[in-house]
């Protein structure tokens, strides 16, 4: 069972100033609490975050950092059999210069999840958001999915599919 959901986001743009964070010109995840933190001190990522920064650099897919040096957003550990992953965060600019870039980051992730899963019994459920600049600076769309690793593969589709909406 899978569900997809897709709303606004907040202007990632004005959110990242009011936080005085570095802004993102490619791929970059956001804190979990990335809308409603009420400061900067507050901002947590998802546990999943530094292993998939690690899987993106040894693939060479660019992640920009919205951290400065004078803050570390600190990971929250959450013990389950579910996998939580970042908030994903897409600009329109890298999009628009690199839209095979996002399916090949989505199959990372899968080919990931599935080694991560292998020996668990059960039901395996997936938990990821993708945030996606629509016009640059304006309009933000977010994609939550939960489910398992196979519907994964549809996020793609969806990505491409609210460019223009």
């Amino acid at each position: 069972m899978k569900n997809i959901t897709t709303r606004e986001f907040v202007n990632v743009n004005e959110r990242i100033d009011d936080l005085r964070l570095s802004h993102p010109s490619t791929l970059a995840f956001l804190p979990k609490n990335f809308e409603d933190a009420k400061d900067r001190q507050s901002l947590i990522y998802s546990s999943s975050v530094s292993t998939l920064r690690k899987i993106f650099n040894q693939e060479k897919i660019d992640v920009s950092s919205i951290e400065n040096d004078d803050l570390k957003i600190p990971e929250l550990q959450q013990n389950a059999f579910e996998w939580v992953g970042p908030v994903i965060f897409i600009s329109a600019s890298y999009y628009s210069q690199n839209p095979d870039a996002v399916n090949v980051a989505l199959e990372l992730i899968s080919s990931y999840l599935k080694d991560f899963f292998k020996g668990i019994p059960g039901t395996r459920k997936v938990k990821l958001s993708i945030v996606k600049e629509e016009e640059k600076g304006k309009k933000y769309q977010k994609i939550d999915y939960e489910g398992d690793v196979s519907g994964l593969s549809e996020l793609s589709e969806i990505i491409q599919s609210t460019r223009n909406e």
